[in-house]
């Protein structure tokens, strides 16, 4: 049995993930703030992972393959396509980035015994990764340290290794995939708000919002997020909430209009941004 691989399972709430539901709007600020909604995480159990085979490039291949040229004995592969998806740093070991994977259909598949993907992150070459299959997700994937870097990312080649039976020495594809991006992960603890009595004043607070950070193996607080409110033209910033040491902060206005509000700090080439989705009008 090949070596199996299990995903860290962190306790951070991952907001890239994040599945919103929303509470009853309060009909007092004495109550308890509401909730914008519930937690989830990006981070998945992989525990039947293994390195990818010439087998599951087969079965992929059979599913995505337009053409029809036949199986030949030769058992030089030829990637003809990869595209990654882009990853998100959570961990200083486990990091995933899923991607498909297509070999030429004259491909001997049989004959591949695993391939190993060259990485270059925001310019820099890195090490050669393996490629894993997650049969549940049905996915290939592979396992990146946070020391990468982070920005616009590409695979810029492939070393392909046969059965040793063979006696075939491994072989070098230059293939480049698509480009993809290496963000940093962020979490919160609580997103909430309060409304008074008669709904005009509204109150806003974020509770440790956080971003991961590599060099310290950890989540160190965001500095500011957005509170932007929804009108016939599109989303409007209302404010700019700057959070303090913790990743906490408020923010109370009066408004007797009442308008959708959501919580975002935007995507970047380095960061996965944030949308906490809109409240319930108010």
């Amino acid at each position: 049995m090949r070596s199996t691989i299990v995903r860290r399972l962190g306790a951070a709430i991952s907001v890239s993930a994040l599945a919103l539901t929303l509470a009853t709007v309060p009909s007092s600020a004495a109550e308890s703030p509401q909730p914008f909604g519930t937690t989830s995480s990006v981070v998945e159990d992989r525990p039947n992972a293994r390195l990818a085979t010439g087998a599951d490039l087969a079965a992929t291949g059979a599913a995505r393959s337009s053409g029809s040229a036949a199986i030949t004995a030769t058992p030089t592969a030829n990637v003809t396509k990869l595209k990654p998806y882009s990853a998100v740093l959570n961990s200083p070991t486990e990091n995933y980035i899923d991607l498909d994977l297509w070999v030429s259909d004259a491909t001997d598949t049989a004959s591949i015994e695993t391939i190993k993907l060259y990485l270059s992150v925001d310019g820099t070459k890195s090490s050669a990764y393996d490629v894993w299959w997650d049969p549940d997700l049905e996915v290939f994937f592979v396992v990146i340290p946070d020391t990468v870097g982070l920005g616009k990312a590409y695979f810029y080649g492939s070393m392909i290794y046969y059965y040793p039976e063979l006696e075939k020495a491994r072989t070098w594809d230059s293939t480049d995939s698509s480009s993809f991006y290496v963000r940093r992960d962020v979490w919160v603890d609580d997103l909430s708000y309060t409304l008074s009595p008669s709904g005009n004043t509204k109150t806003f607070y974020i509770d440790g919002m956080k971003i991961y950070s590599p060099s310290l193996d950890s989540f160190t607080a965001l500095s500011k997020i957005k509170l932007q409110y929804k009108t016939s033209d599109g989303w409007k910033t209302k404010k700019t909430i700057y959070l303090d040491d913790e990743g906490d902060g408020s923010y109370t206005f009066v408004r007797t209009t009442k308008f959708y509000y959501r919580l975002v700090y935007g995507t970047t080439s380095t960061f996965i941004g944030f949308n906490s989705g809109p409240t319930p009008k108010i």
